[in-house]
């Protein structure tokens, strides 16, 4: 998947291959509306471009159609984490975990449980998470800031 080189970072140009996989995904979703992996990608090409709440709804949609989808579960976790819905993070994600304990996005998964314990240790450290801003890479390299 296209858009898988920009999420792992391999891509050249993530911003060509983010619009690229946009396309074609949309491409797809005229032929198969109702493909929950479909949805599942274009939650991904959201999530690149930094629409969480947009990436939400389509991973909500994958599941809807597929509910042992692992990464939508996961993915929307980190879509609400970002939004600071910290609350709601974790029973995605841990079902994503019980659903595919192998996973090779594994470590990323408990990285977003681990987020929110850290970000729930203590609140009056007034811990907080920066939002994506301007794309997935300047998004990702932001840190949990502990003041």
């Amino acid at each position: 998947m296209v858009i898988n080189r920009v999420h792992s970072f391999v891509s050249d140009a993530p911003d060509l291959d983010t619009f690229r996989a946009d396309e074609l995904i949309a491409r797809a979703l005229v032929v198969s509306p109702n493909h929950a992996w479909a949805h599942y990608v274009k939650g991904q090409v959201l999530r690149a471009q930094s629409r969480l709440e947009d990436a939400a709804i389509e991973y909500e949609t994958a599941i809807a159609l597929d509910r042992n989808l692992a990464n939508a579960y996961a993915w929307l976790g980190s879509c609400k984490l970002y939004s600071g819905l910290v609350d709601e993070v974790i029973p995605p994600v841990e079902y994503a975990i019980r659903l595919s304990p192998r996973d090779r996005n594994l470590a990323d998964f408990c990285w977003l449980i681990g987020a929110v314990h850290l970000l729930n240790r203590d609140r009056s450290a007034h811990c907080a998470l920066d939002p994506p801003s301007g794309g997935f890479h300047e998004g990702r390299r932001n840190r949990v800031k502990v003041t």
